[in-house]
């Protein structure tokens, strides 16, 4: 009788395994590095605001900056870039008119994404990055500016209508 217990353990601590909450599925990181090279390593570093956030039926989120300054990467007043939904999928919480550093990754198909994982941060927790970063390729001078669009049409109609 002893002997079956035994026998049925390995069994017995792979179903214990699949009971686990999550735990296999959380996100796991390697350290971003330091600033210099998060900027080597990512398409696009920049700062910005968040203006919107829209999730998609693919379960991510895009998130659109006004931009304030770009150190790689992107030129322009703003940029949409994709996250995952929750922080166990790598996906990085922003909040509308929160401001932040961003690191961002090119997916190949022309969209930026950033998580976790890389060393995005709110603007106020980034000295240290924007210290080493040095100056940006771009500088918005802070003006006071009207609802969002792009080219013409309101950002919350952009999203609802599949485009993203």
């Amino acid at each position: 009788m002893k002997m079956k217990w035994i026998a049925s353990l390995p069994l017995a601590l792979v179903f214990a395994g699949l009971l686990v909450p999550d735990a296999a599925l959380s996100c796991s990181c390697e350290p971003p590095g330091t600033p210099l090279e998060a900027l080597a390593s990512h398409d696009a570093v920049f700062t910005g605001r968040v203006v919107e956030i829209a999730e998609t039926p693919e379960e991510d989120v895009w998130v659109l900056f006004k931009l304030s300054a770009v150190w790689k990467g992107v030129l322009g007043e703003d940029i949409a870039i994709r996250t995952e939904q929750t922080d166990a999928e790598c996906g990085y919480s922003f909040e509308v008119g929160g401001e932040y550093l961003v690191y961002a990754f090119s997916l190949g198909n022309g969209d930026l994404y950033t998580g976790i994982c890389s060393r995005t941060n709110p603007l106020a927790a980034a000295t240290e990055d924007i210290a080493q970063l040095g100056e940006p390729i771009f500088r918005k001078v802070a003006t006071s500016v009207a609802p969002m669009s792009w080219g013409g049409v309101k950002l919350g109609h952009l999203f609802d209508s599949g485009i993203f």
